[in-house]
């Protein structure tokens, strides 16, 4: 190829889809974890405690939740923003799964664009600013949805075992 094709197959990777999506996704981290800090959620303190005597006969909440925040807290720490951490980044998935969703129902970059600013500053905004068992379930949520969108679309029955799989 071309140095000139080259370089022009460099730029569109850096202005595609995919890439305003990971952009997005990396401006939501960054959002919820440049905040203040305004101190703990009484919520957080309990899921942490659930978190260091896990077991799965926890009724309170998904199994997944006190998990996921003991995989953070045991390899970053007890801290704030270890916690808001790990919220921003289920809320930075939740974005992705979100404008992928967008972009399989026919949406360009435009829709994508607008698609991803709604979740930032939105009532979604606090799936990301503080750690609740709700965050994990909004994701699990949002990928079963966009997985259903797929199978609508392209007919694909094999993509049902990811929904079982994410469901469960």
């Amino acid at each position: 190829m071309s140095k000139i094709s080259d370089n022009y197959l460099n730029k569109k990777i850096f202005v595609s889809t995919s890439a305003l999506i990971f952009y997005l996704a990396v401006i939501k981290v960054l959002f919820h974890l440049l905040l203040p800090e305004y101190g703990y959620f009484r919520d957080e303190l309990y899921y942490i405690s659930i978190g260091d005597q896990y077991h799965f006969s926890n009724y309170d909440m998904l199994p997944l939740s006190p998990l996921y925040l003991k995989l953070f807290t045991f390899l970053f720490g007890y801290s704030i923003k270890t916690v808001h951490l790990a919220s921003s980044l289920l809320g930075a998935v939740s974005l992705v799964f979100t404008c992928l969703m967008t972009k399989e129902l026919g949406g360009k970059r435009y829709a994508v664009l607008i698609t991803g600013i709604f979740f930032l500053f939105s009532g979604f905004t606090a799936f990301g600013s503080l750690f609740t068992y709700d965050s994990m379930d909004f994701l699990i949520t949002t990928a079963t949805i966009y997985y259903l969108a797929k199978i609508f679309k392209t007919d694909d029955q094999y993509l049902w075992y990811y929904i079982g799989i994410i469901r469960d």
